[in-house]
């Protein structure tokens, strides 16, 4: 692994993050000009390591180049991934005084979250066919999309449904996993839905 690599690397996880490299220099306790060196051939200091895989949510394996797959403990890494810009702010903040980017950042990286599971339900075979990653066929999808195209991810299966949904003004994520006892133990009486229905009916003035 080359010097120019480790600062390629680094380049393209700032920019997927929509960060800019003083950002990335005030999260780690460097200067701009620091970050700007890393990623024109320069190698972090080894005790930077850790902070810089942190700040962009990655291994520190990642930073470096190498494929490493761990899902055994994947619940608690996608948890400390979505919470990074939370996280930066410590512990007791108040969550409405955070910055709008903050929670814009936190919403982008939940998002991305549900599109991996959304396609992932059609499996990798999808993938592999068309040569995209998840992240690519998404933007292709959202940079080829207007406002007045509704565009949707749809998985029923006998363990339950999934949906989401690619439209620029009306995007969604939603997952039901069946419960064992399936799905009518738990939802009221025909009856009781008809009585909805009846009143909703006689108070839009419908008979």
């Amino acid at each position: 692994m080359t010097n120019m690599q480790i600062g390629t690397n680094i380049a393209e996880l700032r920019k997927v993050m929509g960060a800019k490299q003083e950002d990335v220099a005030k999260a780690v306790g460097v200067s701009a000009q620091a970050v700007s060196k890393w990623e024109n051939g320069g190698t972090p200091d080894t005790e930077l390591l850790p902070r810089i895989a942190d700040y962009f949510g990655v291994s520190i394996d990642k930073l470096f180049g190498r494929t490493t797959i761990d899902y055994s403990n994947i619940e608690d890494e996608v948890t400390k991934y979505i919470a990074q810009s939370m996280d930066d702010y410590g512990v007791g903040f108040d969550l409405d005084k955070l910055p709008d980017e903050a929670h814009a950042l936190t919403m982008e990286k939940a998002q991305a979250i549900c599109r991996s599971i959304s396609i992932g339900m059609f499996g990798t075979a999808l993938q592999e066919e068309v040569g995209f990653s998840v992240k690519q066929m998404f933007d292709d999808v959202r940079k080829n999309a207007s406002d007045d195209m509704y565009l949707y991810a749809k998985t029923i299966t006998d363990s339950g449904i999934s949906m989401m949904s690619f439209a620029k003004n009306f995007p969604y994520f939603m997952l039901f996993p069946e419960p064992e006892q399936g799905w009518y133990e738990n939802l009221p009486d025909v009856e009781d839905y008809r009585e909805v229905f009846s009143a909703l009916v006689c108070g839009f003035g419908i008979y």
